[in-house]
């Protein structure tokens, strides 16, 4: 089983599996009588409660290394990030802004995504399990465990499975406008992962800043829509800080990748 496991072509396949299998599930609940009717947070809390029991068992089967505990100075780094992280986003959104004056093509793909994306008037328990708790978990425990890892075993290089799985996180995203953006996010999100050696603190990250962006499509207070859309900027440099700090840190990636099988992962 070890020899399977380390196989470049079963690893390649397993990246391809898993984002197969999160696109197959999707079409095919969609299709079925049952869901008819709902609306798209609901559905989509219901699809990835489904995925998150399958990856995880997929990760658990595959007995990656033990998840790092969690401590307390990367748990406050891990919320400083998840405040800030939205920036990149922000900041994004303002070239874009500045091309869409003269580029049709861009500004129509703004206001695009700002239709799939603006206020729905949904229910906000189904907002915060779809986007802010199962969606981050689901996308994390895929990207930064499965696929992150899966890209360690085809090439032992630090770098290679950074690149790799942000990469395939901003093109998951599919819309152009969060490409590249995502992308970034996911860079850095692989990063953190590499030097820690824990899940939890790109889930952590990944759940603050998408529990932001789902207050705005709650909240109908105007001083809480404010507060909430300058968070990123404000907490933004202390984002960066964070991260140089975790760049500073030694790498917590003392386990040879020769002997991930030895423990069953904990999250």
């Amino acid at each position: 089983m070890n020899k399977i496991k380390e196989n470049i072509l079963f690893n390649i396949f397993l990246i391809a599996f898993c984002i197969f299998l999160y696109r197959f599930t999707e079409t095919v609940l969609a299709k079925l009588p049952f869901f008819e009717g709902y609306s798209f947070y609901k559905f989509d809390t219901i699809l990835c409660f489904l995925l998150f029991v399958i990856y995880i068992l997929i990760y658990r089967f595959l007995a990656y290394e033990k998840d790092r505990k969690l401590k307390s100075p990367d748990l406050v780094k891990a919320v400083i990030m998840g405040l800030g992280i939205g920036g990149i986003a922000l900041f994004y959104y303002q070239i874009l802004d500045f091309f869409a004056s003269f580029m049709p093509t861009v500004s129509e793909s703004l206001e695009e995504f700002d239709d799939i994306w603006k206020n729905t008037g949904e229910n906000a328990v189904w907002i915060l399990l779809s986007t802010a708790i199962l969606g981050p978990l689901v996308e994390e425990i895929m990207f930064r465990g499965i696929i992150f890892k899966c890209s360690e075993r085809i090439m032992k290089n630090t770098w290679f499975p950074i690149i790799l799985s942000g990469l395939l996180f901003g093109l998951w995203h599919e819309q152009p406008v969060q490409v590249i953006y995502t992308a970034i996010s996911g860079l850095i999100y692989g990063y953190i992962y590499s030097k820690k050696r824990s899940l939890k603190i790109p889930i952590i990250i990944h759940m603050v800043n998408n529990f932001l962006s789902s207050l705005l499509d709650i909240s109908t207070n105007e001083t809480v829509l404010d507060v909430i859309s300058y968070t990123p900027y404000v907490f933004f440099l202390p984002m960066l800080f964070c991260l140089f700090l975790i760049i500073k840190e030694k790498d917590e990636n003392t386990t040879a990748l020769s002997s991930e099988d030895k423990n069953m992962t904990v999250l």
